[in-house]
């Protein structure tokens, strides 16, 4: 059905109805025009134009080649919503015997009714004709003729069905309206407003039926709902209408002067198949009164047919709670029990006045099985901890801890006891032992501690923490650490910190917090950082510091012959001014050089990884915790100084003692690779190397390869065949194609092979699109409003006064505490797979996000996260992740809306929504492990890609 707009206002018109009452679905507007100012017709009376006047509701047009002036218009036959505004006033005696025609559609309708508020001046014409044709115009059927207008405006109805009724569900109407004079001289004018086509759905030749979960929104119709009219014209029975964005089934008797009886039927339902069923909905009323005769009621019936006239059927009236006040206050019914009814039910709101009447509104019916009482349940966050080690002699650990909650339990006590070697607490500092007693456990979160016992042997230690009580299945925690011997210090020594039970932080690893991490008797610490993920870690490794203040290292035990150190660092920097100073102390942090300076300038590219390397005068021995480094100068709780370190190496080469076996050049197709991750592989057949991606392989030829040294050889393979290195710069390159080239230095001790493969460059999968909002057609944004959205389509809107980004935001209305759904557009998610939902909000309101999936459970939707209190002017920006548990391309993220809260439709309040970006999962890079000599001589020259300081 096509929309209307209702305006809770009403005003008593004048006129003439020729309409019968008729039973079916409901009357509404199909086609409608009010020649206001700045809607469709945007008439320009001095020019006469438009000769097309297109509808402002529907997709009828009026096509005409008169001459016409514009008054102020009026509010009879108007639809809710539209005001008075201008009419159309077709003026002058040039117009005598010429036409207008009002071309439309009415398929899918009956029931057609033609009607307009009209006034003539003195002069105007007085014996006019109105005609329809059901033939595109072929043929005519008279309407009415030698039709005067009265002098003041007044409404006229005509029932086109009766006089053709061929005029239901056709196509090609045509209704033509033609002027004539009999006593008049026609040089005056007559005035059009609010013309109107109205029709009913026709009626279903068998009744609807439907399953529980049922649930009525009436987002665009009466959806499955049954209107039978007992008595009373059509324009009072119960019809579909919306407002604000509320959208609702309505029955007014206003205006009407005989008993009016409506029943909107819900379709019907076998209670046979289900137990403990409720029901609930919201009403509203407005004006008007209530009485023995006048009301509205709901009633269950088990021997209506389903269709036709209800009243020949029993009828069990079900009480409900009705507003307390009326302006239409929406008001719960509360949850009706229907649990006593058996068999086939039809569940009607009668609509029953004759005088003093009240508009009655009716919306979101729900009817479902009351749930079954969950089981009791206990649960614990996270279900494992891990690294609860220590030093020999050096015990117990330090602690950790789990959280420890329970639902529907039944008030009995729960019983906590650690697994040998290990001792819990309730309290980080004790005291602790073997067992904990919660006395009538209720459920609430309770922190349990626990640790490595002190003075255990040298070994590995495993075992779970056991939870059972409160009625509930016994749950575990699943606890690990070690003893370990007194640290050495490896020499040499590579780390790229990704053993996951050698991090601990204080804190989540997650947040910015400190953190650290040992490995071969070296000792990593971060005053503020992360544990970077896969995505942003170097040469395969799952973890990183993402670090932003202070960086430290040093070694645990003694160490001899180390001849310099290396690391792999990645910019992150939000700060193109922003210095940071790597230092290094040979006396345990006495006197500190500064061997680096980091900053952009540094970094030659953004978020890749750059290797820094320095070597000492000569090779020096350290006591334990001799040697240091520090990266400092960051900003605590700022980006602007942001850095990954991704990998630390103690080195104890000679580097004098290295051949040179290097590329000073190596391009394809003009693209520099040389640093490309993984490009210098040990096996060029085994080994993967780097990968270059391409866009366009149009023209894309070229092999340039120029060593470090002139005098050292070298060979290019594609795929497997060598090549003429006089074909080099001319040689097509293809998808697919694998290239190697193989170094050998001068004294032909070092072979060095650099290998990559070009591929097409993927496009990008994007999960939304118009996350800013900047594109909107008909009212909605594009990428938007998804099958899942239930909030109404007028309580989404373009809002252009200060969004976060570009020129709009979105403004989601929902003052009522049951949420809407606002949804993207279909989508693809991976079973498994989390995804990081983030967007900036203010106003007044709550907000929250979600998924639908298609999952067997939840209707298809995944557990909602927690709603984020809105009540402020300023933009704020937030984070939710979900979850999707199947993989489907029919996915929608969901924004959730309730209690919005604003002054009025125009000025700035409810919820607005900007800058939404929706992260999918990626994988790790795959990265190859190179020696320290292969990577030292590979990045020595490359320029731009190596800074290599020697300690004065």
């Amino acid at each position: 059905m096509k929309k209307n707009t209702f305006l809770k206002t009403f005003a008593l018109f004048a006129g003439i109805f020729l309409i019968a009452a008729t039973s079916g679905w409901g009357q509404e507007t199909i086609h409608y025009w009010s020649f206001n100012d700045g809607e469709n017709s945007e008439l320009d009376a001095g020019n006469n134009e438009p000769t097309s006047i297109p509808a402002d509701i529907g997709d009828g047009v009026i096509n005409h080649e008169l001459s016409f002036n514009s008054f102020t218009g009026s509010i009879i036959n108007a639809e809710p919503g539209f005001v008075a505004g201008q009419d159309w006033a077709v003026a002058g005696s040039d117009n005598i015997g010429k036409s207008f025609e009002m071309v439309f559609s009415t398929e899918g309708f009956d029931n057609v009714l033609f009607s307009f508020a009209a006034q003539r001046s003195g002069a105007g014409y007085d014996n006019n004709t109105i005609e329809v044709s059901t033939d595109g115009g072929t043929s005519w059927e008279t309407v009415v003729t030698a039709f005067d207008i009265a002098g003041s405006y007044t409404l006229y109805n005509y029932d086109l069905s009766g006089i053709d009724s061929e005029v239901d569900d056709n196509s090609e109407v045509i209704v033509r309206f033609t002027f004539d004079v009999d006593d008049a001289s026609g040089g005056g004018n007559n005035r059009f407003d609010n013309i109107k086509i109205t029709a009913g759905e026709p009626e279903p030749e068998e009744p609807a039926f439907t399953t529980l979960p049922y649930e009525e929104t009436f987002e665009t119709d009466l959806g499955d709902c049954y209107v039978f009219g007992v008595s009373g014209e059509s324009q009072y029975q119960w019809s579909w209408h919306t407002f604000e964005g509320e959208t609702y089934a309505r029955a007014n008797g206003f205006g009407s002067d005989e008993l009016v009886e409506s029943w909107l039927i819900v379709p019907g339902i076998d209670m046979d198949v289900y137990d403990q069923v409720t029901m609930n909905f919201e009403s509203a009323y407005n004006f008007g009164g209530e009485d023995v005769n006048n009301y509205l009621k709901l009633y269950y019936s088990t021997n209506y047919a389903g269709i036709g006239d209800p009243t020949g059927a029993d009828w069990t009236e079900i009480p409900f709670t009705k507003p307390a006040v009326g302006n239409y206050t929406w008001a719960s019914s509360g949850n009706l029990d229907l649990s006593a009814i058996s068999g086939t039910v039809w569940l009607g709101f009668k609509y029953h006045y004759s005088e003093n009447f009240r508009l009655w509104q009716v919306t979101n019916i729900y009817i479902d099985e009351v749930p079954e009482d969950p089981d009791p349940e206990l649960a614990v966050d996270p279900a494992s901890l891990t690294g609860l080690s220590y030093i020999t002699g050096e015990g117990p650990s330090d602690a950790q801890s789990f959280d420890l909650t329970g639902s529907n339990l039944d008030g009995s006590d729960a019983t906590i006891t650690a697994p040998a070697d290990f001792e819990i607490s309730e309290s980080e500092t004790g005291p602790y032992g073997s067992a904990i007693t919660l006395t009538a456990y209720d459920g609430a979160a309770t922190t349990i501690w626990v640790r490595l016992s002190a003075g255990l042997a040298i070994a590995d230690y495993s075992g779970n923490v056991e939870i059972s009580g409160g009625g509930a299945d016994p749950i575990t925690v699943a606890v690990s650490g070690s003893v370990a011997a007194t640290p050495t210090t490896d020499l040499p020594f590579t780390t790229n910190f990704g053993i996951d039970g050698n991090w601990w932080a204080d804190g989540t690893m997650g947040s910015y917090n400190e953190k650290s991490y040992t490995e071969g008797g070296w000792y990593f610490h971060s005053t503020e950082a992360v544990r970077g993920g896969a995505a942003e870690s170097y040469n395969g490794s799952p973890y990183s510091f993402r670090d932003r203040l202070v960086f430290t290292v040093y070694n645990e035990a003694s160490i001899s012959g180390m001849t310099g150190f290396s690391l792999q660092l990645r910019d992150w920097m939000a700060s193109e001014t922003l210095d940071r100073d790597l230092n290094i102390s040979f006396d345990g942090g006495t006197t500190w050089e500064t061997v680096l300076t980091i900053n952009k300038d540094w970094f030659d590219a953004f978020q890749v990884y750059q290797q820094f390397i320095y070597f000492f005068d000569d090779p020096q021995d350290f006591a334990a915790e001799g040697f240091q480094l520090e990266i400092v100068g960051g900003i605590a709780g700022s980006n602007d100084g942001r850095i990954n370190i991704g990998q630390f190496e103690a080195l104890v080469d000679d580097p004098d003692d290295l051949q040179d076996a290097t590329l000073a050049i190596f391009t394809v197709g003009g693209v520099d690779v040389l640093g490309l991750g993984g490009l210098v592989v040990d096996d060029p057949v085994a080994d993967p190397g780097a990968t270059l991606e391409v866009e366009d392989f149009t023209d894309f030829t070229g092999i340039v390869v120029e060593t470090t040294d002139p005098a050292a050889s070298f060979t290019v393979s594609l795929n497997g065949i060598l090549l003429d290195h006089g074909d080099l710069p001319d040689q097509p390159i293809a998808e697919n194609d694998v290239i190697v080239v193989t170094v050998t230095s001068a004294n032909g001790t070092v072979v060095r092979h650099h290998k990559v493969t070009v591929i097409a460059e993927e496009e990008p999968v994007e999960l939304i699109t118009n996350g800013f909002f900047q594109h909107w057609t008909d009212g909605l944004p594009d990428g938007w409003y998804g099958d899942k959205s239930n909030i109404g389509t007028g309580n989404v809107n373009q809002y252009s006064a200060n969004p976060h980004s570009g020129s709009y935001s979105a403004q989601l209305v929902r003052e009522s505490s049951a949420h809407r759904r606002f949804t993207s557009q279909p989508t693809q998610v991976s079973a498994g797979s989390k995804y990081k939902i983030t967007f900036w909000v203010k106003g007044q309101g709550e907000i929250r996000t979600g998924l639908f999936d298609d999952r067997e459970t939840g209707f298809g939707y995944a557990p909602y996260n927690d709603y984020i209190v809105v009540d402020s002017d300023t933009w704020t920006e937030h984070t939710q992740h979900v979850t999707a548990e199947n993989t489907t391309d029919i996915a929608e993220f969901i924004f959730s809306v309730r209690n919005t809260e604003g002054n009025d439709r125009s000025v700035s309040g409810h919820v607005l929504l900007d800058s939404v970006s929706v992260d999918k999962p990626t994988l790790p890079d795959v990265m190859i492990p190179l020696p320290i000599w292969v990577i030292f001589l590979s990045g020595l020259l490359m320029a731009g890609f190596i800074a290599l300081r020697r300690r004065k």
